[in-house]
């Protein structure tokens, strides 16, 4: 039937072998045509992106997260937190002061000085806030998060208004995955200073890290506007993925369409949007 290959000869086990076999296989390539061989490419390029995407990715994660960390969203989300750039002008007690300066110096053994003073000073003053908030930097400079957290709501709790604790403390909770209560002292720190943009910049890293992109993003709008900095056009694409996502279209701004008018005039629209414009507008 296949190149002379009969019924009987297929059903005779001394004649089916190697050659019979690629014979037989020829033949009905020959009879009945490749299908698609050579039209399925873009079905091959997809299933080695599948593959080499499930190589990549931990079990269980989605492809869609693993596209949202490649882009702008996920630039943004390996921001990290600003620390503090001074220390408030504050009147402390001598024995503070002395501490204090131990702490500064960085290395080990005067920081743990430094705090063993301040611990014997609250047994007595135990309302210092400054006294508990050097305590709390003393563990910070160590790495040491916890207790840190808890001296720093000392001394906010024995002085509202110290603005440098709320910061501090909202820095210790972030690196705490405390982000909710972090705000809360970054939202007090933004009242008492509005021109504080680390603040700003800090709030818009938490609200990535629970996934409240819409604050996040108005946030670091916020930052960017004073502060040029290497992620700012990473905010500007997240926010425009932000709107697809919601289905919103930020409207243009004047001086945006006034500059858009110019490059139409002047021929200088990239050649994709120009031809979508006259797709539009049936030219």
């Amino acid at each position: 039937m296949f190149a002379g290959i009969t019924r009987s000869s297929l059903s005779t086990r001394s004649s089916w072998n190697p050659g019979t076999l690629s014979m037989v296989l020829l033949s009905l390539v020959v009879a009945t045509g490749c299908r698609a061989c050579g039209a399925d490419n873009k079905h091959k390029a997809k299933k080695k992106s599948a593959e080499l995407v499930k190589k990549k990715a931990p079990p269980g994660k989605p492809v869609s997260s693993i596209a949202a960390e490649a882009g702008p969203k996920g630039v943004l989300a390996k921001l990290p937190i600003k620390m503090p750039a001074a220390e408030d002008a504050r009147e402390v007690a001598p024995e503070v002061t002395a501490a204090r300066d131990l702490i500064l110096k960085g290395d080990k053994a005067s920081t743990e000085a430094g705090r063993t003073q301040l611990v014997e000073f609250v047994k007595t003053h135990e309302t210092d806030a400054d006294a508990h908030y050097w305590i709390a930097r003393s563990w910070m400079a160590e790495s040491v998060v916890v207790p840190a957290i808890d001296e720093f709501k000392l001394a906010i709790q024995h002085d509202a208004a110290f603005i440098g604790a709320r910061q501090w403390v909202s820095v210790a909770m972030q690196k705490e995955k405390r982000c909710a209560d972090a705000v809360e002292h970054l939202n007090h720190v933004m009242e008492a200073r509005p021109d504080d943009l680390d603040a700003v910049y800090n709030r818009g890293i938490c609200k990535i890290a629970v996934a409240d992109w819409d604050t996040a993003l108005a946030d670091l709008t916020r930052y960017c506007e004073k502060n040029a900095e290497p992620f700012c056009t990473d905010v500007a694409k997240a926010q425009k993925m932000q709107a697809n996502a919601t289905g919103e279209r930020r409207v243009p701004t004047d001086e945006e369409k006034a500059e858009f008018e110019r490059k139409k005039a002047a021929g200088e629209l990239p050649p994709a949007r120009e031809a979508f414009r006259k797709k539009v507008q049936g030219q």
